[in-house]
C-alpha cells in the first residue's frame, strides 16, 4: 500500500509520527493556515459531526466528507502558484546541441511541515508499519502529494536553496526556471558546459537544502558518463554507454527516443466506449504540447464535434458514426511514424545569426490554425528553418464569417509570437507575420476607416504587439497553415 512509503527506506527516516486526538469540545476554534493567520473561525462541532447510518461502512461517511471540505476550504490553500510554464521549458530544452534532463529525489518529502500545522494531516495507520498491529492515529512530518500547499511549499524551498550570493548565475537561472516541480531540463552549446552545470547544480541543491540531483539522463554518453551509476537514471544504470543503444525516455510527458535526438509519439491508446466521453478520451490522450502533430489531431477535433452533436456524454453513437471515427482511430496508429527533431534548427540557437520569426495564419469553417518557424543562419551562411510551435482550434459553428474566422487566426498569431519572443533565450531580429486572407490584411493596413467592435478590438489587440508593416501577404497554395485548416489524413502527411 502506499502509506509504506512513509518510512523511507533508503535514509530510514520516519516521515510520520503517532499522536492522539485531542478531546473535541462544543465548539472548536483555529487559525487558517499560510494566509489570514490573525482570523479565527468558530464551527459547531454538533452540526459538522452527526451520526448517521453510513457510519459503520466502509469508507467516507457524510461528515467525513463535511471535514475534508471544511479542511481544503479554510485551512489549506494552494498558495502563489510558482510552478514554471511547461511549454517554456519545452523550448528552452530544444533551443541547444547537448541535453540533459535529472530529477529531484523525494521533493515533497523533503520538506517538513511545522508542528502547529501537522494537526491537520492526522491519518489512521498500524503501529510499528506493521498490519498486524492496532490501528493509531498518526501525523505527517513531511509534505505529501494530493496535498493543496505541497506544491507552492516545494517550489519555493527549491529556489530558496539557491539564493546565496555565492551561487552562480547559471545555475540559479537553471533552477528557478527550468525545473517542472522536481524535474529539470537542459540544453547546452557544448558537453563540457552541459556536466560543469548539472555538477555545480548538484552541489548547491545538496549544501543549500540538502535536496537530492540525480537521475541524470541525456543522449550524449559523454555527459551520461561524468556522474556515476548511482546518480544515472534506472533507464541507463546497467548500459555500457559506449557500446548499448540508448533507450526511449519520457520528459515531461514527451517520449525522448535517446538514440536519435528525436521526439516520438505514443500510439498505444486504450480502448474506449464509442461515446462523446470515450473519443474526448481518446484524444485528450494524445499529448502534444508543440503542436507537432496539430494539423492531424484537429480532424480528430472536428470529427468529435460532428458526429457527436446532439448527444449527451455516454450516450451510444449510432454505427454509421462509430465507423467514421473507427477509421479515424486506425489513422492514429500512424503517428508512431513521426519524429520530430528535439533542436529547433541543427545548430544551438544562440550559435546562430540574422534570427527570425515567421508566423502563419489561416482559418477555414472548420478550424483557426496558427504556426511559427524559427529562420537563423550559421557562420558559413547557411540558412536553416525550423518548426517553433503550432496551435489549432476548431472553429465555432455559427455566427463567424469566413473573414472573421481569419481575423481571429490573426489575434492568434500576435499571441503565439508573444509567447515565443518572451520564452526563448535569443534575440530576435525580426517576426513578420503572414495571411492569405486580403480582408484581414486591408483591416490592419487601414489608418482612415472605423469597424464593428468586433473587428476593431480584434485590429487593436493585433497592432497592440506588432505593426502594419510586419503583415504580408501569401498565396493559400505556399501557406504551411492551409494543411492545419483542411486536416490531414495520416501522420505520413505532416
Amino acid at each position: 500500500m502506499i502509506l509504506y512509503a512513509l518510512i523511507d527506506d533508503q535514509s530510514n527516516r520516519s516521515l510520520a509520527t503517532p499522536t492522539l486526538l485531542d478531546n473535541f469540545k462544543e465548539t472548536c476554534s483555529f487559525e487558517r493556515c499560510e494566509y489570514n493567520l490573525s482570523v479565527k473561525e468558530t464551527i459547531r462541532t454538533d452540526k459538522l459531526f452527526q451520526k448517521t447510518k453510513n457510519d459503520e461502512e466502509v469508507g467516507w461517511s457524510i461528515e467525513d466528507r463535511q471535514f475534508i471540505e471544511l479542511m481544503d476550504k479554510e485551512c489549506y490553500r494552494d498558495g502563489p502558484n510558482l510552478t514554471n510554464d511547461l511549454l517554456r521549458i519545452l523550448w528552452r530544452f530544444r533551443e541547444n546541441k547537448f541535453a540533459a534532463a535529472a530529477d529531484i529525489e523525494q521533493m515533497f518529502y523533503s520538506f517538513h511541515v511545522k508542528e502547529e500545522h501537522r494537526e491537520f494531516l492526522r491519518f489512521l495507520w498500524y503501529r510499528n508499519n506493521d498490519t498486524n498491529m492496532e490501528l493509531i492515529e498518526c501525523r505527517m512530518k513531511a509534505r505529501v502529494f494530493g496535498n493543496s500547499p505541497s506544491p507552492a511549499v516545494a517550489a519555493y524551498g527549491l529556489r530558496k536553496s539557491v539564493e546565496s550570493d555565492d551561487v552562480d548565475t547559471d545555475v540559479k537561472d537553471f533552477v528557478n526556471r527550468n525545473f517542472y516541480v522536481d524535474d529539470g531540463l537542459i540544453s547546452s552549446t557544448s558537453e563540457t558546459e552541459a556536466i560543469s552545470l548539472l555538477q555545480r547544480t548538484q552541489t548547491t541543491l545538496q549544501n543549500g537544502g540538502n535536496l537530492r540531483l540525480h537521475k541524470f539522463i541525456s543522449y550524449s554518453p559523454t555527459v551520461m558518463s561524468a556522474f556515476p551509476a548511482k546518480d544515472l537514471n534506472k533507464e541507463v544504470k546497467t548500459l555500457q554507454l559506449d557500446k548499448d543503444d540508448l533507450p526511449t525516455h519520457r520528459s515531461l510527458g514527451l517520449l525522448w527516443d535517446l538514440s536519435t535526438d528525436n521526439f516520438l509519439f505514443d500510439t498505444q491508446l486504450r480502448e474506449s466506449q464509442h461515446t462523446r466521453r470515450g473519443i474526448l478520451s481518446v484524444l485528450k490522450s494524445i499529448y502534444d504540447p508543440l503542436g507537432f502533430a496539430a494539423p492531424f489531431t484537429i480532424r480528430g477535433k472536428v470529427l468529435m464535434r460532428d458526429i457527436t452533436k446532439g448527444y449527451g456524454l455516454d450516450d451510444p453513437l449510432e454505427n454509421n458514426a462509430v465507423e467514421k471515427w473507427k477509421a479515424f482511430q486506425k489513422s492514429l496508429a500512424t503517428l508512431h511514424e513521426l519524429a520530430i527533431p528535439r533542436m529547433i534548427v541543427p545548430l544551438s540557437l544562440s550559435h546562430g545569426t540574422d534570427t527570425k520569426l515567421h508566423v502563419y495564419c489561416d482559418a477555414s469553417e472548420q478550424a483557426v490554425c496558427v504556426v511559427a518557424y524559427l529562420n537563423t543562419q550559421d557562420e558559413k551562411g547557411n540558412q536553416h528553418i525550423g518548426f517553433a510551435l503550432g496551435k489549432a482550434k476548431v472553429a465555432p459553428t455559427h455566427g463567424h464569417t469566413i473573414p472573421r474566422l481569419e481575423l481571429c487566426a490573426a489575434v492568434l498569431g500576435t499571441e503565439v509570437a508573444q509567447t515565443v519572443q518572451r520564452n526563448l533565450n535569443i534575440d530576435l531580429k525580426s517576426t513578420c507575420y503572414y495571411s492569405d486572407s486580403k480582408v484581414v490584411l486591408g483591416y490592419i493596413y487601414n489608418k482612415t476607416k472605423r469597424f464593428h467592435n468586433y473587428v476593431a478590438n480584434r485590429i487593436q489587440r493585433i497592432l497592440e504587439v506588432s505593426d502594419s508593416d510586419q503583415w504580408r501577404y501569401i498565396s493559400t497554395s505556399d501557406n504551411p497553415v492551409d494543411y492545419g485548416t483542411r486536416g490531414l489524413l495520416t501522420a505520413e502527411d505532416i
